[in-house]
């Protein structure tokens, strides 16, 4: 799920608060289960990935590069998606974007639950799925949006970011109908600078201007090897969101030919 704004429903990229480096209310961790292989086992360092089993660490390399640099390039890629064909605003889009010559290929959410969607993602892609998460992005229409005091705009979006995802409760992923813990997973990116599409003011973060501006993301993010063509994954995510919706988001993941 991904929140892009405090007062929007997040969609697919967030979590519990576990790991919250600055003291907010940790929630309770979802227990973890045994799940086979061949749904949530990372492949070799060999083949381009190399975390634990099922999920990557912040630190571990995916395809040559830490996660936190396809965390930034999968918010990059959402908020740079015009809002007409938008997977996070528009349930009938793929909601699986793989950019040009990449080896990865992202799972959008979406900003309205429930909702369930079949996606579709390329033979022989890694998957990043970010389960919960929020990008937060300066500047905005509010004045009020500002750093205080001697704070940095760096530390100003790191705690709002964190703040909003500790609030969330009862955070649950499973996938094929396994319980999946994510709760060593979670990670905050420093500043980075992205240029988003002035058409998702409306619909998707009313902050977005169209020019270059900076933000902070944090969430959970799960990454998964290139699954087995021909095969379907089932990922669910429920949530009770800060705002006290309750989120129920449903995606399988069909692996092309």
């Amino acid at each position: 799920m991904v929140k892009t704004r405090f007062s929007k429903r997040l969609c697919l990229v967030a979590a519990v608060g576990l790991l919250n480096v600055y003291g907010g209310t940790a929630m309770a961790a979802a227990t973890p289960s045994t799940s086979a292989p061949a749904v949530n086992s990372l492949v070799a360092p060999s083949s381009g990935v190399s975390a634990d089993e099922g999920s990557a660490a912040s630190d571990a390399l995916i395809h040559g590069q830490p996660l936190v640099y396809w965390v930034k390039r999968l918010w990059r890629v959402i908020v740079a998606t015009p809002a007409s064909r938008n997977p996070e605003v528009q349930l009938g889009e793929n909601c699986v974007l793989t950019p040009t010559d990449s080896p990865v290929s992202f799972v959008y959410g979406f900003q309205a639950a429930p909702s369930e969607r079949t996606c579709h993602v390329p033979k022989g892609k890694t998957v990043v799925f970010p389960v919960w998460g929020l990008l937060n992005d300066y500047p905005c229409p509010d004045p009020s949006f500002q750093p205080t005091g001697q704070q940095t705009l760096e530390t100003f979006l790191r705690l709002g970011a964190r703040q909003f995802d500790d609030a969330t409760k009862n955070l649950v992923v499973n996938v094929d109908g396994q319980r999946v813990d994510y709760t060593q997973h979670r990670l905050t990116t420093p500043f980075f600078s992205f240029k988003g599409d002035a058409s998702l003011q409306q619909s998707f973060d009313s902050c977005i201007t169209g020019s270059w501006q900076t933000a902070v993301a944090d969430g959970w993010y799960l990454v998964y090897p290139s699954w087995q063509t021909g095969q379907q994954h089932t990922i669910s995510v429920t949530a009770i969101a800060p705002s006290g919706a309750h989120d129920s988001l449903i995606y399988h993941l069909v692996i092309d030919p």
